[in-house]
């Protein structure tokens, strides 16, 4: 068969076979389906993977399908929907780089977009893989910003290859604190709590909210491939990061601390104590991410720039299936939230974002 849609709530194993053609970049966490189903959190959406098969080569892209059902008080009618890669990175994988392969592959995609009555579409995709090169030329695609790795080759906490003063401050928490790796219901509870109250502290977009389904639910579909360290400075809880692991990469997810009793050092120390767990398990790199804005001084992305070894370029993605419906439904959202247009209206998806 020429082309697949599978949903990851129904075709799990067949999904899985799919990624696993690609090698193992595509059995990394971001595109395996239990990922998308978490992700697929509000309601009208679904977690999918379109195939496109020819020959021996496949071209995969795993998104989420959403609904738009309105704006703001006005009901969209027609059916409209849009697609987005889940939280983090995603995009599509291809088996090959052959240019002929590749322009039928978009050319399917495109058609069954139109056919589902997607809109639009907004794609991160993935800094270790660079998929960019796999993406539909007739989308808009861009660097958003700059991602860092550490390459764990040889890592260890004796042998840490960072700034003397990022050394000094990993050992001068390793003094102050002790660390947790329970990955029990309280734990995973205590996390999400102390996470949703920072990102409510600093203002965050909604899309950086993750519901208790969300946060139990990693731990349970990837089991012994997503860890939790929980940071303790005496008695107090000073801080909690999130990572996960595919065959070859980790991956630095969410974090959080508690900044009233935040021991020095204390995210240098649960990055380093990482990466030393990803090297004795194999894995070739630790992907730190970007800053929480595009900009190369953005105190986060300084902050990881100094434990990381590798610059990565991050692309993004736009694409426009049926312009007139998408003119029509950014037109009702530029009507009714003319307040957040300055701040929203660059982004293809504007009108998911709503106050």
């Amino acid at each position: 068969m020429p082309t697949e849609v599978l949903e990851a709530a129904k075709a799990s194993d067949r999904w899985r076979e799919l990624l696993a053609k690609v090698g193992p970049a595509g059995e990394d966490p971001y595109f395996c389906p239990e990922y998308l189903r978490l992700n697929s959190r509000e309601i009208h959406s679904t977690a999918v993977l379109f195939a496109f098969h020819a020959g021996e080569h496949s071209w995969i892209h795993p998104v989420i399908l959403r609904r738009i059902e309105r704006v703001g008080m006005e009901i969209m009618t027609g059916g409209w929907q849009d697609v987005a890669s889940a939280y983090g990175y995603g995009g599509p994988l291809s088996t090959t780089d052959d240019r002929d392969f590749l322009a039928e592959a978009h050319n399917a995609y495109r058609r069954w977009c139109r056919e589902q009555h997607v809109v639009a579409g907004f794609v991160r995709l993935h800094p270790l893989i660079q998929n960019q090169r796999w993406i539909d030329p007739q989308s808009s695609t861009s660097i958003d910003r700059q991602t860092v790795s550490l390459d764990l080759s040889g890592f260890s906490l004796d042998r840490m290859p960072f700034d003397a003063a990022t050394r000094n401050m990993v050992r001068r928490a390793t003094r102050s604190a002790t660390l947790d790796f329970s990955v029990d219901d309280r734990s995973i509870n205590a996390f999400r709590t102390r996470y949703i109250q920072e990102m409510e502290e600093i203002e965050a977009e909604a899309q950086y909210h993750f519901d208790q389904r969300y946060f139990s639910g990693l731990f349970t579909s990837l089991g012994t491939s997503a860890w939790l360290i929980t940071a303790l400075s005496g008695d107090e809880w000073s801080g909690s990061s999130m990572f996960f692991h595919g065959p070859q990469w980790l991956h630095y997810h969410l974090s959080c601390s508690n900044r009233p009793h935040r021991a020095p050092g204390i995210g240098n120390l649960m990055i380093a104590i990482a990466a030393a767990r990803g090297a004795a398990h194999g894995l070739q790199r630790l992907h730190l991410g970007g800053g929480r804005t595009t900009s190369p001084t953005d105190s986060l992305f300084v902050f990881k720039q100094r434990m990381s070894s590798h610059v990565h370029d991050f692309f993004i993605s736009r694409s426009i299936y049926v312009p007139d419906a998408y003119q029509s439904i950014r037109a009702a959202w530029q009507a009714q939230f003319p307040e957040l247009v300055d701040k929203y209206g660059s982004r293809v998806l504007c009108y998911r974002y709503q106050s």
